[in-house]
């Protein structure tokens, strides 16, 4: 009995099942094996080129495009295909060329025109591409991929509005199109029109349930603020794929920044690496958690995060997206050749303003070298102020009807700040002292954490005193708005849990910036700065805001932050036999230029030390970062001291030292009045801009005035005069902290006076 000889077509259909069943390399071991006995089969080597395309084999996939082409060289198919290959490789023009032939052969087909848009886009060409999808939808109105393309354009060229448009319009086309309902969710994400990209998320997960999409979903919910919602969906993910990157990573970020469980998110995120060693997202926010977690060690934790941060810069690569990450640690533990191996700074200027990431410009005011540099900065803050209040103009909340001015004027203030915290050693006056005959206090909270004693005297001491968690700027924007703050003063920039974001939708008729960032955020919204005649900027362009001009200080100290703590009976160069330079400042805060000028201070006093009081001085690498940084200068490691603080008991170790040096360009502000209030006096570097003048401020505020240098030259003669006059640094020990409660610094309630007279003329 003969069997039949199987053929072309019989080995066409079994490797479509396998194609269908198996794998796409299967099929193609198939499809090679039927064109070993049928050479010149054009199906079976269309198919076989198709499979290539689908597994990622360019050159293969190229090789029998060019012997298709060889059998039948008008085929316009082949050219679409050969261009697919060629365009794969990297080879632009070879491909453009085959798109064209493609496209003369079968002017109706608009395959190739859409394969050769795409390949502008893979060439940062949106306007080429733009043409290119425009003729597609001109041959094919009905057919969305060429509309799904112009929109990715759209995208490309800087313009997620329009591309949004264009995605809408693809989806009246075909309302299940997958891929345009994937691309709208990502692109009203980045608009921040979160409500509008739940909705089409949701249609997405209706159309083709995937994680990707529950990814995005979740991804959502947390920008609304929907904390539990968006940690079911990761869990959900998670139980079924344990080792889901994404939403490893999603759940980390949540544990990390919203609510804080630095324990659980380090450990996500460590997992996250365990699954991708290389994931620079991962890593990058692992080294934020470990550099805030105090568990397990603080020292140990911030030595893993420079590890983490030194292997990624080993590795290479793209690190924008962790770059303001890595600057953090970096900077934290001094390390400044790390920090000049993250890259061009205008370039990561740039990166950050598109990410809409004004925390990591706000690390640039350390940068600063020239006059330029800071007129720069300011255009960049403008820049980022422009584009959030654009993106709120796209949603303005509705604002209550205008009323008659009541009886009293309605102040708001707002921050995540309003706790045992810095910023409430300044604002806590407001709270004790305002006139509340003629004024109404409403406070706005967005620490997520539970109450401190603090925060529990303010609510209080406010008419009202909201704590908002969780939501949009946008609604919370209109709960402020809907109680009718006739002026709101923003406290808090861009540190943790703030919300900065909600004053571009100008809740209140006059808005303010003060006390938590030292720069003019850029939001047009933003009416006013406050300052005082020292911190405002000689040169006008230096900030954007209208100045809110206090008398005498921009602030005031408030009891609870700067207690009775007992300054020694005796100096520490009387205890140890040798004058003692320091600082309590950030880290954040040290430049190369800034060291060197320390060292400068040191060599022209040979038997002085310098102590350095930070968490960070039990780090292993701070400490040897700071010793070759002092080297550089001739400054012996000997003559370096460290000590690890203890938190909350800082203010205490100030007498351990005689003068601490101020840092620069940008300067201590809490810590520079810290130090006064202990006894000791501080010595800055008074620079153009507003972050260079908060110290120049307070010192002069306190009477120190002539502790204030405009030149590197006399900011070394100070220090040096100061630490041989022994008798005036007894003498300030003595008398500093009386002189300060009789200064503007101290008068709280006067200064509470000055500060409803500036409002009474700010809405006036």
């Amino acid at each position: 009995m003969t069997t039949s000889q199987p053929t072309p077509d019989d080995f066409l259909r079994a490797a479509r099942e396998t194609a269908r069943l198996g794998t796409p390399e299967a099929a193609a071991a198939l499809f090679r094996r039927a064109l070993s006995i049928w050479p010149g089969h054009l199906g079976l080597r269309l198919d076989l080129i198709l499979v290539l395309a689908e597994i990622g084999q360019p050159l293969d996939m190229e090789q029998e495009c060019r012997r298709l082409l060889d059998q039948a060289p008008d085929q316009a198919i082949g050219h679409n295909l050969l261009g697919v290959a060629l365009r794969q490789q990297s080879r632009f023009e070879e491909a453009a060329t085959a798109f064209d032939r493609a496209s003369a052969l079968e002017p109706q087909n608009i395959a190739p025109l859409i394969n050769s848009g795409n390949m502008r886009l893979d060439q940062r060409e949106p306007d080429a591409a733009t043409a290119l999808f425009k003729r597609a939808q001109a041959l094919a109105p009905k057919e969305p991929a060429a509309v799904i393309g112009e929109a990715r354009a759209r995208l490309q060229s800087g313009d997620p509005t329009n591309a949004a448009l264009r995605l809408e319009a693809a989806l009246e086309l075909k309302p299940e199109n997958a891929e345009a309902l994937k691309l709208l969710v990502a692109v009203l994400f980045e608009l921040k029109r979160f409500e509008a990209a739940a909705a089409i998320a949701d249609r997405s997960l209706a159309v083709e349930p995937n994680d990707e999409m529950r990814v995005n979903r979740a991804r959502i919910d947390r920008a609304l603020g929907r904390f539990d919602a968006a940690i079911a969906l990761y869990r959900e993910i998670l139980v079924r794929r344990p080792d889901h990157l994404e939403a490893l990573i999603g759940l980390g970020l949540i544990h990390v920044f919203d609510l804080p469980d630095y324990r659980l998110g380090a450990e996500l995120l460590e997992r996250a690496l365990a699954v991708d060693p290389g994931n620079v997202m991962a890593a990058g926010y692992l080294i934020v958690c470990l550099s805030v977690s105090r568990e397990g060690g603080e020292e140990n934790n911030i030595e893993r995060a420079l590890q983490l941060a030194r292997d990624m810069l080993a590795r290479g690569g793209d690190l924008r997206p962790a770059a303001f990450n890595l600057q953090m640690i970096l900077a934290r533990l001094a390390d400044m050749d790390g920090i000049a191996q993250l890259g061009d700074r205008a370039a990561l200027r740039d990166y950050f303003l598109r990410a809409d990431n004004l925390a990591a410009i706000h690390m640039e005011m350390v940068q600063v070298k020239t006059l330029e540099d800071r007129h720069a900065l300011v255009t960049l803050h403008r820049a980022w102020g422009d584009r959030m209040a654009a993106q709120a103009a796209q949603a303005p909340i509705a604002m209550p009807a205008i009323q008659p001015r009541g009886a009293k004027i309605r102040i708001g203030v707002m921050s995540a700040d309003l706790r045992d915290h810095p910023v409430s050693y300044f604002a806590l006056p407001i709270f004790e002292h305002y006139d509340r005959e003629r004024f109404e206090l409403f406070a706005y909270s967005y620490y997520p954490g539970h109450p401190d004693r603090i925060q529990t005297q303010m609510s209080k001491l406010a008419d009202q005193f909201r704590v908002i968690v969780g939501g949009t700027d946008r609604e919370v924007a209109q709960t402020i708005a809907e109680d009718r703050p006739e002026i709101l003063f923003e406290l808090g920039g861009a540190t943790q849990f703030n919300r900065l974001g909600v004053m571009a939708y100008r809740p209140a008729p006059v808005q303010v910036s003060w006390l938590g960032y030292p720069h003019s955020a850029g939001l047009p919204t933003i009416d006013h700065i406050l300052v005082d005649p020292y911190l405002k900027p000689e040169d006008p362009a230096l900030i954007i805001e209208q100045p809110f001009q206090m008398s005498h200080s921009w602030v005031c100290l408030a009891e609870f932050g700067f207690q009775p703590v007992p300054i020694a009976e005796e100096s520490a160069e009387a205890r140890f036999g040798y004058v003692t330079f320091g600082s309590m400042n950030n880290p954040n805060k040290y430049t190369r230029s800034q060291i060197a000028l320390w060292a400068e201070v040191m060599n022209r006093a040979p038997d002085s030390r310098f102590l350095f009081v930070r968490p960070e001085s039990a780090s292993k690498s701070f400490r040897d970062n700071i010793v070759r940084e002092f080297g550089r200068s001739g400054v012996a490691a000997d003559r370096l001291l460290f000590l690890g603080n203890q938190r909350g008991r800082h203010n205490e170790l100030y007498n351990l030292i005689d003068i601490c040096l101020d840092t620069a360009p940008q300067t201590g502000g809490t810590t520079t009045c810290e130090s006064i209030w202990m006894g000791c006096p501080v010595v800055t570097l008074v620079g153009p801009g507003f972050f260079e003048r908060l110290s120049y401020s307070n010192l002069t505020n306190a009477g120190l005035g002539d502790l204030c240098a405009h030149d590197r030259e006399s900011f070394v003669d100070i220090a040096v005069a100061l630490a041989a006059d022994r008798a005036r640094r007894t003498h300030l020990r003595k008398t500093l902290r009386s002189q300060i409660m009789e200064s503007p610094l101290g008068r709280t309630k006067d200064w509470v006076a000055d500060f409803e007279r500036e409002v009474v003329r700010a809405l006036s």
